[in-house]
């Protein structure tokens, strides 16, 4: 991120409706979370950003005919961050966008289409929608690369192409088939997912149209989730109640306890079942979260001079830096050997990336190796194989061994 200075393009802040289909997944999961969030406030994120940037990039490309590479080191404003393209984005953006221009067909990009038939007042912008003679491309940019999107089943791409067919494909060709492609470079590159307007259709009905019926009633139910709660404002702020109780009974508190006077007693780690810890490790995020959020809460408590039993706010320290560097050099010079003032180190490949430009990096790629990082627990639905368990490799062993032996005792 940099300043306002040198900003070579401001994007405007587009108004976002707490039922669009960007908010699908809490709809879905949790009906009352539109009520619950109209008490915070609408905020933003550097992260979400730099998506802003990608998307503008992306569709600049398409509609100039030009290539990434021509905007590095460009300055975009967007959500009040400004964000400057880095040379990566040429491996990230770049195949999604010559994969667009290889396609056939008429492509429509970033284009707005209403969703009236559905959602009356909602509407969606489609990235990019291909119509071909025999198929519908509806294509989504996520650059977040820290939750993966899988486009089976996708119910915010399932309206996007809905409102795209709806408002264009329809009158373009006489295709009933969807091809509904999620691109996400920085996670894996993205999944698709064919389908037919049938499908499309019953998903409106069955899932769709309930979902924003139940959204609209003045007790519509809170549901805890670990997908509809990941981005509720109201799950941030630790301002849902039935998140609140749910994480306090999830690690074994009781939340209708008023008397703090003793230690809760935790529950005993080994004593639970393997469904039960899994069914915890699958809202650590959530709870994560939530503790973050409490403690939040607690410290602005304690700011405004209100009672917070057992802690008070202090003073810190931040890290130390020097007040003038040239100074400090100035200082140290003959006083310290400059062998030991200063630090000479190969950048990281992610850090030598972006200043080593386009065609050096890439023939530096045999110099890279990725070691194995340390093992993850992650849902069985992870396309990633399973790693098999230690005891399994040594059953193995003894089964090679025995058949050694048994051939041994052939010879």
């Amino acid at each position: 991120m940099t300043d306002a200075q040198g900003v070579d393009v401001v994007l405007e802040g587009g108004f976002h409706s707490p039922r669009s289909p960007s908010s699908w997944k809490k709809i879905s999961q949790c009906p009352g979370s539109i009520a619950m969030e109209s008490h915070f406030p609408d905020e933003t994120s550097e992260f979400a950003a730099e998506g802003t940037a990608a998307h503008w990039v992306r569709e600049d490309c398409l509609t100039t005919g030009k290539d990434v590479h021509e905007y590095i080191g460009m300055t975009v404003g967007a959500d009040g961050f400004f964000i400057t393209v880095q040379s990566d984005w040429v491996r990230f953006l770049q195949p999604g966008i010559d994969r667009i221009r290889e396609e056939d067909g008429k492509k429509f990009i970033e284009t707005r289409c209403s969703l009236e038939a559905w959602a009356p007042g909602e509407s969606g912008t489609v990235d990019c929608g291909i119509v071909t003679p025999e198929l519908i491309i509806v294509d989504d940019l996520k650059f977040g690369r820290g939750v993966i999107v899988d486009a089976q089943n996708n119910g915010q791409l399932m309206q996007y192409a809905l409102g795209f067919w709806d408002q264009i494909a329809r009158h373009e060709t006489e295709a009933t088939e969807f091809l509904l492609r999620i691109d996400q470079p920085r996670a894996g590159g993205g999944s698709e997912w064919r389908c037919s307007l049938d499908d499309l259709l019953r998903f409106a009905e069955d899932e769709w149209l309930p979902a924003l019926y139940d959204s609209r009633q003045p007790d519509a139910p809170l549901r805890v989730s670990a997908d509809g709660c990941q981005f509720c404002r109201a799950a941030a702020h630790a301002g849902c109640p039935a998140l609140n109780e749910f994480v306090q009974e999830l690690v074994g508190l009781d939340p209708t306890q008023t008397d703090l006077s003793q230690e809760p007693v935790m529950p005993d780690v080994d004593q639970l079942s393997a469904e039960r810890r899994s069914y915890i490790v699958q809202y650590q995020k959530t709870v994560t979260k939530w503790l973050q959020a409490v403690h939040g809460v607690q410290l602005q408590t304690a700011l405004r001079g209100e009672e917070t039993p057992g802690f008070k706010a202090v003073e810190t320290e931040g890290n130390r830096t020097w007040r003038d560097e040239q100074e400090a050099e100035a200082f140290f010079d003959g006083r310290v050997p400059k062998k030991e003032m200063y630090s000479q180190k190969l950048k990281s490949p992610t850090q030598m990336e972006s200043v080593a430009g386009t065609r050096i990096w890439a023939r530096a790629q045999d110099l890279i190796v990725r070691p194995a990082g340390p093992p993850a627990l992650v849902p069985k639905a992870d396309k990633r194989p399973a790693l098999i368990p230690v005891l399994d490799l040594l059953d193995d062993l003894d089964d090679d061994d025995a058949a050694t032996d048994s051939h041994d005792d052939l010879i």
